[in-house]
């Protein structure tokens, strides 16, 4: 019940009136000092209060890419919600050796969405199977909500047919932060705990990467997520990066250049920076 009250009163104090609605405010500078080119990038930020959001590259921001591994949000609330795992379940390594040595190991939910298992995901999609993910990836509203068939069903947020906007991942995260998906407390409470990726004082930053591969055209990269303020007063900025990746050095930028960013728009404090 202390919950629910709280969620209410975050919600009543982000209610953002229509006729107050300011003018998106550019960030472009900020992307390019942190040598990210602009034509083949895009950030958006949006801070609850007010609506006021900060982007680059807007014409970008509408356009779907695979979500590659930022689907293991919704991915990680569908597991838990379904009782398919909880944060402390133990899924064991099959023993085959791949890409990345840490996800060569026995991983916890919690575990994987850290190191980004992708085996753990796969595993977690075929015990829930094709019907259960299309259902539940309709209900959440992520993307463009297909996952084309049951051939698709461990491969869907890598190689498509799920895409999704940087605008359409702020709509998405802006509902998961103020608990409005169809989803129990306890599991967006456990969700939430699992996607946390740092905290200061006054401040936790709630986020995943993201790294798809596309063949002959420049892989896809992204960092996406939400700073919940604390102090002095509850707010919230919901955000979404992401940028063509040509060299394995751009990987590093994606979580670096929308720290800048966050910083800039006063959403982190300079020393949450990389």
């Amino acid at each position: 019940m202390q919950a629910n009250l709280k969620v209410t009163a975050i919600c009543l104090a982000l209610a953002v009136p229509a006729n107050t609605l300011a003018a998106p405010i550019d960030v472009s500078a900020a992307i390019w000092d942190s040598g990210v080119d602009l034509s083949a990038s895009t950030i958006a930020v949006k801070r609850m209060s007010d609506g006021q959001v900060w982007i680059s590259n807007p014409d970008r921001a509408e356009k779907p890419f695979i979500p590659a591994s930022t689907s293991k949000i919704p991915h990680t609330f569908i597991a838990l919600e379904t009782d398919i795992a909880s944060p402390e379940t133990v899924f064991a390594w099959d023993g085959k050796t791949r890409s990345m040595a840490a996800w060569n190991a026995d991983h916890t939910l919690k575990s994987a969405f850290q190191k980004s298992a992708v085996w753990v995901f796969q595993d977690i999609a075929m015990h829930a199977g094709h019907s259960q993910m299309a259902s539940w990836i309709g209900k959440l509203d992520y993307g463009n909500k297909d996952i084309g068939n049951a051939a698709n069903l461990t491969t869907y947020w890598l190689k498509g047919p799920l895409k999704i906007s940087a605008m359409e991942q702020i709509d998405f995260l802006e509902r998961l932060a103020l608990n409005q998906l169809p989803l129990s407390s306890e599991t967006l409470a456990q969700g939430k705990d699992i996607m946390q990726a740092d905290t200061g004082a006054g401040w936790t930053l709630y986020a995943k990467t993201g790294w798809g591969l596309r063949g002959d055209d420049p892989d896809i990269g992204w960092y996406v997520g939400w700073v919940e303020q604390q102090a002095p007063s509850v707010e919230i900025y919901v955000f979404a990066f992401n940028l063509d990746i040509r060299r394995r050095s751009d990987g590093r930028k994606r979580e670096a250049a929308a720290r800048r960013v966050l910083v800039e728009v006063g959403a982190l404090p300079q020393s949450a920076s990389q």
